[in-house]
């Protein structure tokens, strides 16, 4: 119905007006999506410094590694469309190469007699569970970040050939695959670490000296081939996380410069490159300083003002519907 760049900004701008979106717009752009990319950017530099410097590395290094990721793939983004996405189906191919190979660690440590087979008898997996219904409320707001980018392809709108089709299909496509692939990891996970084991990564720093579970887990199953090999595949996972994310939220902030909420010169598009340059150079500079920064405490909060304004943008739906009940719309969900 609205095929226009910008996600959610354009949805609630068209159904609620300027002032809602530009506040949708700040706190995405500067707050919420900087913040919980940082993270990935800390994962990634994290993983590189286990692999390449071992007991040696340190947090500083750690985010220097992220930051400059984050500069390199901004460099990507400049320089075309289909430059990033090359490198983004790249990744998306590798990721799912990465959750398989987690799960023949899971199964090579099981085979080996050294799994966790407890975690899959109820009496022994359920055994200190919480009874207080809060904590699984909580348990499932924070599986939420893991469909964190269900909303990436509508950035683009614009610049897909046939967004009626790829919106619906794409959508339909990656959610299965996520969840698929969420689900296999973390049942990788339990055949091989105690749930204790999971929650206190000292105690599995202690076992393999280490504290990224995902290379903990090579390196129980196949040796320091394996940790190598799952220290790689979950950089390049990073990698695709950071460079989508870096190409949506340039979007975001060029939409609502073409609007004028943002100041206009965000908006221009480079004539050589066909990219909103300036955009994508302000959404690298205000993620480098989030990964030089520590912004875990932030994130608790900004996912909620985060989910609440998706709440909004599922409101736009309803209101619209109501609102121009004649407007063409390619597809429909519901009645």
């Amino acid at each position: 119905m609205i095929p226009q760049s910008g996600g959610e900004f354009v949805y609630i701008k068209k159904a609620y007006g300027k002032l809602a979106a530009f506040l949708f717009s700040f706190c995405t752009v500067f707050l919420i999506k900087p913040a919980s990319m940082s993270v990935v950017a800390l994962v990634f530099g994290e993983y590189f410094s286990h692999l390449t410097l071992g007991h040696a590395s340190n947090l500083w290094f750690s985010k220097g590694v992220g930051a400059l990721l984050i500069v390199v793939l901004g460099v990507f983004n400049v320089v075309g469309v289909q430059a990033i996405t090359k490198l983004l189906s790249l990744a998306s191919v590798l990721k799912l190469a990465v959750v398989g190979f987690l799960i023949s660690c899971g199964i090579t440590v099981l085979i080996k007699g050294q799994g966790e087979i407890g975690n899959f008898q109820p009496p022994l997996s359920f055994e200190g569970s919480s009874t207080n219904p809060a904590d699984y409320g909580l348990a499932f707001y924070y599986c939420l970040w893991t469909f964190q980018a269900w909303n990436s392809l509508n950035y683009m709108t614009e610049e897909l050939k046939t967004p009626e089709k790829t919106l619906p299909i794409g959508g339909l496509v990656g959610m299965v695959a996520v969840a698929v692939s969420y689900f296999l990891c973390n049942l990788a996970y339990l055949m091989m670490f105690t749930l204790h084991h999971i929650v206190d990564t000292k105690t599995i720093a202690m076992i393999v000296d280490t504290n990224t579970i995902a290379m903990d887990s090579g390196f129980i199953a196949f040796g320091r081939a394996g940790e190598i090999t799952m220290s790689l595949g979950l950089l390049v996972s990073c990698l695709g996380c950071l460079g989508g994310a870096i190409c949506c939220i340039s979007r975001n902030i060029q939409s609502t410069a073409e609007t004028g909420i943002f100041p206009s010169f965000l908006s221009g598009i480079n004539k050589t490159f066909q990219t909103p340059i300036k955009a994508i150079i302000t959404v690298v500079l205000t993620m480098s300083v989030y990964v030089l920064v520590d912004a875990n405490m932030l994130i608790p909060f900004l996912s909620t003002v985060e989910w609440l304004f998706y709440c909004v943008t599922f409101s736009t739906i309803l209101y619209l519907r109501y609102k121009e009940p004649n407007s063409k719309r390619p597809f429909k969900v519901g009645y």
